[in-house]
């Protein structure tokens, strides 16, 4: 008989620091740049993200992304953006270019994701 579960993968995500406390929020939202490939939904839900504080304010933490959104920058709106990082839409600018080493522009495109607690029975 085989075994056709897929396979629980675990990728590191290493943030420069705690941003905006959320390490240790239950569930949380992050903005990012739209990265070239968007991420493959069936992929995204067997894994795990372990998020690292490179600068040791947190123990890393073990998530599951839920939601994923794209946007453009000109889109978001003060209050995510405060969830997301503690900072206005114009202050998460400098946050994202100095992160990604690029320019953000009004059409930039952005990734929005949810991340819950992971859940051994979560997968599956």
């Amino acid at each position: 008989m085989t075994d056709t579960t897929p396979q629980l993968k675990i990728l590191d995500i290493e943030w420069p620091t705690n941003i905006n406390g959320k390490m240790s929020c239950n569930s949380f939202v992050h903005i990012t740049l739209e990265p070239d490939q968007r991420p493959l939904r069936h992929e995204v839900e067997r894994t795990v993200f372990r998020i690292v504080a490179k600068d040791g304010s947190h123990s890393p933490v073990l998530k599951k992304i839920s939601e994923i959104g794209f946007t453009k920058y000109e889109k978001l709106v003060d209050w995510l953006t405060y969830s997301s990082h503690g900072v206005n839409t114009h202050e998460l600018v400098s946050i994202l270019e100095q992160h990604h080493n690029t320019q953000v522009f009004m059409n930039t495109r952005i990734m929005l994701m949810y991340f819950t607690p992971f859940e051994m029975e979560d997968m599956g």
